[in-house]
């Protein structure tokens, strides 16, 4: 059977160099799989002997369970102190506001409730017998160096006697941390 071949000597070349290129990109295709499913592999045996190795230690070594347990109630510890100094940093001294809300509250003027919202704001409910006992303790609270804001709503200020009122006060917390 007779080769005969129709391209030049230049196209020769360059399908040569072509499929040589194809024969070394799929050489180094096969490699790089090669390598990749080989490293997961060794991934896996070095996790599977860090287990047992610390299994063994466990195991084999006096005290060692003792040590384990001790550095897991060393990290238990360490939560509940971060716990503890969160709460430190939060916390705000109420006792100078309420002996001061003694203080400053007329006597015929009575709280009923009170409630902290936010840790800023003081919502208080009460009674007063009179507009110019609620207004003296109104302007009583906003000398206060712990008033930041305070708000009586127009209802309440409306009424001649028996007034039932709320109070919104907004706390100046930096003087509650200064003390």
């Amino acid at each position: 059977m007779p080769y005969l071949n129709l391209l030049s000597p230049a196209d020769q070349k360059e399908v040569t160099r072509v499929r040589v290129l194809l024969l070394t990109h799929e050489i180094i295709l096969f490699i790089f799989i090669f390598i990749s499913i080989g490293s997961a592999g060794l991934l896996l045996a070095r996790t599977l002997l860090e287990q047992k190795f610390q299994q063994t230690l466990l195991e084999k070594i006096p005290g060692s369970k003792e040590v384990a347990i001790l550095n897991r109630d060393i990290r238990i510890i360490n939560k509940q102190t971060l716990l503890i100094d969160r709460a430190i940093k939060l916390y705000h001294p109420w006792s100078p506001i309420l002996v001061e809300l003694a203080t400053l509250t007329p006597p015929s003027v009575q709280i009923e409730t009170m409630q902290i919202q936010n840790g800023a704001t003081m919502l208080m409910r009460g009674h007063a017998n009179t507009r110019e006992e609620l207004l003296t303790f109104k302007d009583r609270l906003e000398k206060s160096p712990y008033t930041v804001r305070l708000v009586i709503p127009l209802q309440s200020l409306a009424q001649d006697q028996d007034i039932t009122f709320t109070v919104e006060r907004t706390l100046n917390i930096e003087a509650l941390t200064a003390l």
